[in-house]
């Protein structure tokens, strides 16, 4: 028996909480509501726009922001297609961008 190939007893309970943490996004953010958090998450995160600083502690802060917004992205199971289209259906709608301001 090769024992670099045993697996952790724990790791199908981890595969199992992340199938649910992936589902309970999924979930969520489905909606009307979820859209629209998650536009604005995109463009808080500063996602769909390149950060304009010359400070190393300003862009590792954006740099932390859009690394959170696209793991939530990937936990929701969304693809650049499906942000594309709520973005464009977002602003179809009438909202621009300083109806989000950045914080």
């Amino acid at each position: 028996m090769r024992l670099w190939f045993r697996r952790d007893p724990d790791e199908g309970r981890e595969l199992a909480r992340d199938a649910a943490v992936r589902r309970a996004y999924r979930t969520r953010l489905s909606g009307p509501d979820g859209h629209l958090m998650l536009v604005d998450l995109v463009r808080r995160g500063g996602v769909i726009r390149p950060t304009a600083s010359s400070d190393p502690i300003e862009l590792a802060r954006w740099e932390g922001r859009r690394a959170m917004v696209l793991e939530i992205l990937e936990l929701a199971h969304l693809t650049h297609d499906d942000i594309a289209r709520m973005l464009a259906r977002d602003e179809t709608e009438g909202a621009r961008d300083e109806d989000f301001p950045i914080l």
